[in-house]
């Protein structure tokens, strides 16, 4: 690496500041990952890994949560159907309780990309929360047929197991 930190990128600097960052960021050197990305984002404002990568790194603490998805949705914008871009800005709208817009995102990956992991669990975790109860059971259990030691998803079944048998509640029903 070769990078001063004070330095602007160029649209040619791109290729190897992105590389850099994706080593930086696996090797756990978070911050210095950061700073490239914003490098390669400032150079090109539309690169989508630098987009994905740095907003799943933003997703990753409440205090930067609202950075994190104006950049996945920048990244959306760029390639709609991108199933990271599906599944993390999902989880960031359910996190901020815009459980419809969750919803959206999860359907659309479901639609492009049926088997990627962790959308049985995040819908049947958004679905629970909006009260459909019985859908998210059904959702969970996909889930467990495909990834039977998956602890979070073992522990949503048995609450949704809970709540079944309670029977329905107007938060699950208003018509109740």
């Amino acid at each position: 690496m070769r990078w001063p930190w004070s330095k602007p990128s160029t649209p040619e600097d791109v290729p190897e500041l992105l590389r850099d960052a994706d080593r930086l960021f696996r090797a756990g050197h978070q911050k210095k990952a950061v700073r490239l990305y914003r490098r390669v984002l400032k150079a090109d404002g539309r690169n989508l890994p630098a987009l994905v990568n740095l907003g799943g790194l933003y997703s990753q603490s409440p205090k930067t949560l609202p950075e994190s998805r104006v950049l996945l949705e920048r990244a959306r914008e760029i390639e709609p159907d991108n199933s990271t871009v599906l599944l993390n800005l999902g989880a960031i709208y359910a996190y901020l309780n815009r459980l419809d817009e969750a919803l959206v995102c999860l359907n659309r990956l479901e639609e492009t990309d049926a088997e990627y992991p962790g959308l049985r669990y995040n819908r049947a975790n958004v679905l629970f929360r909006m009260g459909r109860v019985r859908d998210a059971f059904v959702e969970i259990q996909e889930e467990l047929r495909a990834h039977p030691k998956n602890p979070n998803a073992i522990l949503l079944q048995e609450v949704l197991r809970q709540r079944i048998e309670q029977g329905p509640t107007e938060a699950d029903d208003p018509e109740c």
